[in-house]
């Protein structure tokens, strides 16, 4: 594989071209193609290469009482309340509700709950 070829895979690889078409143009194998591009950390989906990524917020203060948050750096979600009572309060004061549509009667419906099926329990 040439200098100019390398450049080339590069420049294809972060517009979002896959393995198979990269190496189908620049007539290589689809496995030298992938090995160089994980060699230089371009390994995974194409079209991750094509937009650019989001920065991560990481929040300060709790969502609910405003509170400082003690952001500890390990691995997973960053905090977003300062406590599980303030989570349990912030749900509590905005819930999420869901539109449904009655199996048995055919009425829209709101409701908590993701899977609502029925308007009244009655209409099981």
């Amino acid at each position: 594989m040439t200098n100019e070829q390398k450049e080339k895979i590069i420049e294809l690889r972060k517009l979002g071209i896959g393995y198979r078409s990269i190496a189908t143009a620049m007539d290589l194998s689809r496995d030298s193609v992938r090995n160089f591009c994980k060699s230089r950390g371009l390994d995974g989906f194409g079209q991750d290469y094509s937009k650019p990524k989001p920065e991560k917020v990481i929040r300060e203060h709790c969502k609910n009482c405003g509170k400082r948050i003690n952001q500890k750096k390990l691995k997973g979600r960053p905090k977003t309340y300062c406590s599980i009572e303030c989570k349990r309060e912030w749900e509590h004061k905005n819930p999420i509700i869901y539109q449904h549509v009655c199996f048995y009667c055919g009425t829209e419906f709101e409701n908590k709950s993701k899977s609502g099926n029925y308007c009244t329990p009655s209409a099981i």
